[in-house]
């Protein structure tokens, strides 16, 4: 990358891609404005040299205003999970207009794979919709479209453990290819363009990193995580969700995406294949217990089991009482080394996390960083549905979390009902949380006297 002029602003920073964008970036020297709604959760990327944390709110058209002004280039992605398909074009219009009210001298916009050749997904759809408005708006754009995200075979799509087998079940045709991609390699094309929009061509450029079959997916998940990865497909129209049954029913008609893969590698030479990527995945296997979420009972009377269950709750409120407490590295200490946390403002089965925080360092720092915003808090932890297997384990747990701030000199009560879906493994100081996603189900701020 060349010197950027003036600061490249990043909406969505704390999301996957953008998180991404922004890392990419702050590597190469460009200085960055990290634009998110929640500019206090982001103490891991304030460090990163050269990025600055701003306020941007998509439903605020007045903060997206203030936001973007100044910048010399601007990334953007929408998402259609909180609102669906036809707020995400509402959203996006609104990015758009105020790009261009702003004089945004260059834009990147992150679509999807195919969202110019009339797929009936809803959700490519609305991207496609976005794209039309950007292009009529006369702001200067180039549209990455992203293929099959890896990430989704580690989250939303992760493979059940059943004994030595690692069983991958989608609605997917066992033989058919489909092309993948990292999130963070599109924050890394994304970045590249930011800086030399000519190296996309035409303006529009759909990327991939590798093409598999999900047979070949399955083997690779096994072989890195040293279990035997087999593919059992699942019907399309099990699928509940309308939107993601038109998705896999597209998907089956081959070749859905059609990615440039030398382009991609010309703009990031480091572009991960799966098995890289999967490689990339330093902590132990994620996958939690295969009886989670199937409606089979794993309450087991095992004494072990039951201590195991025990060590586990006072784990997860150890997590509540140090936060309370404002120790962020005892906080810290309730995690494994390499352990991740995400954040989600909606069901992590159809939302990508809107932050993303890896290594117990990292998230020791966005913990301090977060007490340093609030006067108090005070967590209180409901119902825990805790699975135990073996060397590993799983939980659901219901929060109600009382944070108290100032804004404006005013004193504010936040209060958020959250839901922790963790996954837990055993290590040598006892067990620890291996993953955490964050889901705030609703949030309420008022006025609080003192």
């Amino acid at each position: 990358m060349r010197e950027q002029r003036g600061e490249v602003g990043v909406l969505g920073a704390s999301g996957q891609q953008g998180s991404a964008v922004v890392r990419a970036l702050s590597g190469a020297g460009v200085p960055v404005r990290a634009l998110m709604r929640r500019p206090m959760a982001a103490a891991a990327l304030a460090e990163l040299p050269g990025v600055r944390v701003a306020h941007a709110d998509t439903d605020d058209p007045v903060s997206l205003h203030e936001a973007f002004s100044g910048v010399s280039a601007l990334f953007v992605m929408t998402v259609f999970a909180a609102r669906g398909p036809a707020g995400e074009v509402v959203q996006g219009r609104a990015v758009v207009d105020a790009a261009a009210a702003a004089r945004v001298p260059h834009l990147v916009y992150s679509s999807v794979g195919g969202a110019e050749r009339c797929s009936g997904v809803p959700h490519f759809e609305s991207k496609w919709a976005v794209e039309e408005h950007l292009r009529a708006s006369g702001v200067p754009a180039v549209v990455v479209r992203p293929v099959f995200f890896m990430e989704n075979f580690l989250q939303s799509m992760a493979p059940v453990r059943e004994g030595d087998d690692l069983v991958l079940r989608a609605p997917l045709r066992p033989h058919t290819p489909l092309q993948l991609i990292s999130a963070l390699d599109v924050g890394a094309v994304s970045a590249a363009l930011l800086v030399r929009p000519d190296l996309a061509g035409a303006g529009a450029v759909e990327v991939a990193g590798d093409e598999l079959s999900a047979e070949q997916i399955a083997e690779h998940l096994g072989r890195r995580y040293g279990l035997a990865g087999r593919f059992e497909p699942t019907p399309v129209e099990a699928v509940a969700d309308e939107d993601f049954r038109a998705m896999f029913a597209w998907l089956a008609r081959f070749p859905a995406y059609r990615a440039d893969r030398p382009l991609t590698r010309r703009l990031h030479p480091g572009v991960h294949d799966f098995p890289a990527f999967l490689a990339s995945q330093q902590r132990p296997s994620p996958f939690p217990n295969p009886h989670r979420g199937a409606g089979v009972s794993t309450i087991q009377s095992d004494p072990d089991v039951r201590s195991d269950r025990e060590a586990i709750q006072r784990l997860i409120n150890a997590y509540a009482h140090h936060a309370d407490r404002r120790d962020p590295t005892r906080q810290a200490a309730v995690f494994s080394e390499d352990a991740r946390v995400l954040l989600f403002e909606s069901d992590p089965a159809q939302a990508d996390p809107v932050q993303t925080v890896h290594g117990r360092e990292a998230l020791a720092a966005t913990f301090a960083g977060l007490i340093a915003q609030y006067e108090a808090t005070t967590y209180f932890n409901g119902q825990s549905d805790i699975d135990v297997a073996g060397g590993s384990a799983s939980a659901e747990t219901y929060c109600m979390a009382h944070h108290l701030l100032r804004q404006d000199g005013q004193r504010v009560l936040l209060t958020m009902a959250i839901r922790y879906l963790d996954t837990f493994e055993r290590t040598a100081e006892g067990w620890r949380i291996a993953e955490r996603r964050i889901v705030f189900d609703w949030t309420d701020r008022r006025p609080s006297q003192p």
